[in-house]
């Protein structure tokens, strides 16, 4: 009996160590990276969802997807700093067909929306056994391809067409993003995601356009003059997906 205790004390001795090892490789330490990716359904909200035609920032957006990649570097007590990238794509609602452009005769027409995000913000990872709490804040850049963003230039004189100058709007752009993972290994977690993601991209074009006068001393000439025009619009959207994280 005393040899069954003295051998089962030793294992425990032993094998106590690799256990406490294995456990703490869970825990990401101050100084680590831990690499991140996950991707899954967009829902537009707000004004970016909206296909009220007399509004000017409506965006006519419906459903659609997003994937973000970045990278955390944890500090002390569980925060750290986090940088990514995202692109979330939105289909555009059948209305936006007969929606004219400055009253032109260019439509809004089927192009879905294009957003891509350059964000970085404070981040909070922790570990609780095999699992991880993360939550982050994040502000940025917004890049958004839409024919929204296309502007039809005034006509110059009676016998010159429309003309149709293409552009992308950029601006502001902020998240708030909250996760929980699972611990697969010490080093790769699977996680599910819900995230707010939104910005306000603008886009403005200065063109100029003549109209003829009749001078006493030169007759029939030419008046040039500028003009801006400014298109601004809300993307709001809901995300949720699943992804990956790395310790390194």
């Amino acid at each position: 009996m005393k040899k069954s205790l003295l051998l089962v004390s030793l294992m425990v001795i032993l094998t106590s160590p690799i256990f406490s090892q294995q456990k703490s490789n869970t825990q990401p330490q101050p100084g680590h990276i831990v690499l991140m990716a996950d991707g899954g359904y967009s829902l537009p909200l707000g004004k970016y969802a909206s296909d009220d035609q007399k509004d000017s920032e409506a965006g006519f957006a419906s459903g659609g997807f997003y994937i973000q990649a970045g990278a955390y570097w944890l500090g002390k007590h569980n925060f750290g700093i986090g940088v990514s990238y995202a692109f979330q794509q939105s289909s555009v609602q059948g209305s936006a067909d007969s929606v004219p452009l400055n009253a032109s005769g260019y439509y809004l027409g089927d192009k879905p929306w294009s957003n891509n995000y350059i964000l970085a913000g404070p981040v909070f990872m922790k570990s609780i056994g095999r699992f991880d709490i993360q939550a982050g804040i994040n502000a940025g850049f917004i890049i958004s391809s839409w024919s929204g963003f296309n502007i039809v230039l005034p006509k110059f004189d009676s016998l010159s067409e429309p003309q149709l100058s293409e552009g992308v709007g950029t601006g502001f752009a902020f998240q708030v993003k909250a996760g929980i993972g699972f611990q697969v290994s010490s080093r790769i977690g699977i996680r599910l995601d819900l995230s707010y993601l939104g910005g306000s991209p603008s886009r403005t074009k200065t063109y100029y356009y003549y109209y003829y006068v009749v001078d006493p001393v030169l007759g029939i000439v030419p008046v040039y003059q500028g003009s801006e025009f400014t298109v601004k619009k809300k993307v709001n959207t809901f995300n949720a997906g699943l992804g990956i994280t790395i310790k390194i």
